[in-house]
């Protein structure tokens, strides 16, 4: 299953949205499957679509338009991996893999690294996803990274409080 690393430019961190459905409607508007909550986006942006070959995005004919890799989409245009789709202050990277299976590696890499580094002082335990949270009104995982427990983020898609636990 494919997803997409979620960037919104002027913020600090990320989050991954996973391409569950064949299509995905991006922009700003709370309706879209990936709002994004920024004025510089259109309500509905663009799209992405599964096909037979891959993976596909398209302009919803927004006020700005939307690039992928700094080439405005005249058509339909196929993604690669580490494709980066620019619409407004948005940048979405796709990747073809498993969203689950990166997470993962991610949280190995991290427990080598501080196997490699003992000398070093010690990071806090890895307990899975332990810089992102899940929002409990819409399910959206979010950075909280660089964020201390206690302290609550603004989810991007439906504002709600997302305490960093």
């Amino acid at each position: 299953m494919a997803f997409l690393t979620v960037r919104v430019k002027g913020t600090e961190g990320y989050t991954r949205f996973d391409l569950g459905k064949d299509r995905t409607v991006v922009g700003r508007a709370s309706a879209c499957d990936l709002a994004v909550p920024t004025t510089n986006i259109s309500r509905e942006h663009c799209l992405l679509v599964k096909r037979e070959d891959g993976w596909y995005v398209e302009d919803l004919n927004s006020s700005n338009g939307t690039y992928v890799n700094k080439e405005k989409l005249a058509a339909p245009r196929k993604l690669g991996e580490k494709d980066i789709i620019k619409a407004g202050a948005a940048r979405l990277t796709f990747h073809a893999g498993d969203m689950k299976a990166v997470e993962a590696l991610e949280v190995d890499a991290r427990r080598q690294s501080e196997i490699d580094d003992a000398d070093d002082p010690p990071l806090p335990p890895v307990d899975g996803l332990a810089s992102a949270c899940a929002c409990p009104a819409c399910g959206l995982w979010v950075s909280v990274a660089h964020r201390k427990r206690g302290e609550a983020v603004a989810c991007p898609r439906c504002q709600g409080q997302i305490p960093v636990g």
